[in-house]
């Protein structure tokens, strides 16, 4: 009987936190207007290995940039013709240690002469009033963050992989109106200069941005979410997807324990349960799926439904008609990939693998 009320009252909180969930995601993002008039100098900064297939593209959209002054920094790794054509664009600054993307982004730092910083990926195609928005939102804010999309999707893993994305946009509009920040998404986000700098620069191997936007939070710095986008690529093969999971799983997931393991009641009470069960929602709709096809279950089949609702809501505001069509099925494979990647990356970790910091191949434009 005890066991049932507990089930019961779960599920209630699912379907409660799913329904105004669903609402807040409907909200409209915050349009920043313009950069005041005497706009500071920004650095605009690419990390870039071996990207000569995607490069050129992302350079010639950062230099379209409708903004009267910024420089462009380029920290290279490569092998290949990438710093070649980057030095048609910008600077480049050559990374001969190969650390890992958080030391390439702070020598580029280090070498930046702009007061904000824009970060960008290797496949980063920022839209042309992006940066403008971004650096009017630091007037209010200590760091702006914009929304990106996954362009290809000629595959069904580009598929997942966009519908994941266009998630993670609708939780941070979720999140933006409940707490008022944002988690950033290591590109496609600007910061004065002089806030990275007393934050310590950039960490962690696997999860910078995570890393980052824990310890934003922790010092009261706000996080702005505006209406700047920026279109990168989906991966297309499981193989490339399942590599970047992994590595995204166990890099946040780490510092996300960390986090919420402070004696924070309003973390432990309120923000954890909350943060778990919108950020793995596709696995609870699994759940609760095979729950409701297992007993019939009345309950079960409306927290599959408001679930759902969250992932097509998302798929209409940043995706495309067959995306919104597709929605259901999509969160269900996203679900079951996300519950592999969760349980073979502990398997993994439980029995002393090490995951070393590797990009995921670009496709060619």
């Amino acid at each position: 009987m005890l066991s049932e009320i507990l089930l019961a009252l779960l599920l209630f909180y699912f379907h409660i936190n799913y329904f105004f969930s669903s609402l807040l995601a409907l909200l409209p993002l915050r349009s920043s207007g313009h950069a005041p008039g005497k706009a500071p100098k920004v650095s605009i900064i690419i990390t870039t290995h071996n990207e000569e297939s995607v490069i050129e593209p992302t350079l010639r959209s950062a230099a379209a940039l409708d903004y009267p002054d910024f420089e462009i920094i380029i920290v290279d790794s490569s092998s290949d013709r990438t710093p070649e054509i980057a030095r048609k664009y910008g600077r480049v600054i050559r990374d001969r240690a190969r650390k890992g993307k958080p030391h390439a982004l702070n020598l580029g730092v280090r070498a930046a002469k702009g007061e904000v910083l824009y970060i960008l990926d290797a496949d980063s195609l920022p839209e042309k009033g992006a940066l403008r928005k971004l650096v009017a939102a630091l007037q209010t804010h200590d760091v702006a963050t914009g929304i990106n999309i996954l362009q290809n999707k000629q595959s069904f893993t580009a598929r997942i992989a966009r519908l994941q994305v266009a998630l993670f946009n609708a939780l941070e509009i979720i999140g933006y109106n409940i707490v008022g920040t944002v988690m950033l998404a290591g590109k496609n986000f600007a910061i004065k200069k002089e806030t990275l700098k007393k934050m310590g620069h950039f960490s962690h191997e696997l999860a910078e941005d995570v890393d980052l936007s824990l310890r934003l939070y922790d010092a009261g710095k706000t996080v702005a979410l505006v209406d700047a986008f920026c279109f990168e690529q989906a991966p297309p093969y499981l193989s490339w997807y399942l590599k970047q999971q992994r590595r995204w799983i166990l890099g946040g997931g780490k510092e996300v324990l960390e986090f919420f393991g402070k004696a924070d009641l309003g973390r432990v009470l309120f923000l954890g349960p909350l943060g778990v069960s919108l950020a793995f929602s596709h696995i609870f709709a699994l759940v609760f799926l095979l729950h409701f096809l297992a007993t019939g279950s009345a309950l079960a089949l409306g927290g599959f439904i408001l679930t759902g609702l969250i992932y097509v809501i998302a798929a209409a505001r940043f995706l495309d008609a067959d995306d919104v069509l597709l929605a259901p099925v999509t969160m269900l494979a996203l679900g079951a990939l996300q519950l592999y990647v969760i349980v073979s990356s502990l398997a993994a970790k439980l029995g002393g693998a090490e995951i070393k910091w590797e990009k995921t191949p670009k496709v060619k434009n």
